[in-house]
């Protein structure tokens, strides 16, 4: 997944507080839960888009984004839900954090 996600390819960002660097580097360091979903792609019609995601995760505009062991009443930094949605097929991907 993570040579996959090319910065050329991101077509939008459902949140713009959050730098794509950081959700590159993130996924990157991680092994996030998979999925995929039936529905078309808006640049190939594809028919399946993968969807992957970690559904405790924190932010932190230096950290960026990280997961952790303590209880989320334990973090001061915001909790967010996050995802990422890739087409195999064009390499085409946006993000999902709010």
């Amino acid at each position: 997944m993570y040579e996959r996600l090319d910065p050329a390819f991101f077509t939008e960002h459902r949140a713009d507080d959050f730098p794509v660097e950081q959700v590159i580097d993130f996924v990157g360091e991680r092994d996030l839960g998979y999925g995929s979903w039936a529905m078309d792609c808006d640049y190939c019609d594809y028919k399946t888009i993968q969807d992957y995601r970690e559904e405790i995760t924190f932010y932190n505009k230096e950290k960026g984004f990280y997961l952790s062991d303590k209880d989320m009443d334990e973090v001061e930094d915001e909790c967010v839900d996050f995802a990422v949605y890739f087409c195999p097929k064009c390499g085409k991907w946006f993000t999902y954090i709010e």
